[in-house]
């Protein structure tokens, strides 16, 4: 198994899309390169970064979180919202 993305993999959804399935099959350390490979080419990617946030809230760094947190924020304040209602309730 290669450690790299599908061949033709190289657009910021392509991407997100692999952070998607990585965090479903609970590889968390892949989807969070996915995810940040997906920002790098769309910076703005909205559904990147909360799925960032969504990985670092489990696995951390907590300062990373907290920085893909203030992000997403900026770019969509009702995103982060659902986003903390989210963990939120994971954690009940």
């Amino acid at each position: 198994m290669t450690s790299g993305p599908a061949p033709g993999c190289f657009f910021g959804e392509g991407w997100f899309l692999l952070g998607e399935a990585y965090s479903d099959a609970i590889w968390l350390e892949r989807a969070k390169y996915a995810y940040r490979e997906a920002i790098r080419l769309e910076t703005t990617y909205v559904s990147a970064w909360y799925g960032l946030a969504g990985v670092l809230a489990r696995v951390g760094p907590k300062d990373e979180y907290q920085d893909a947190l203030e992000r997403l924020r900026s770019l969509k304040p009702e995103a982060a919202q659902q986003h903390l209602k989210s963990v939120a309730e994971r954690r009940r």
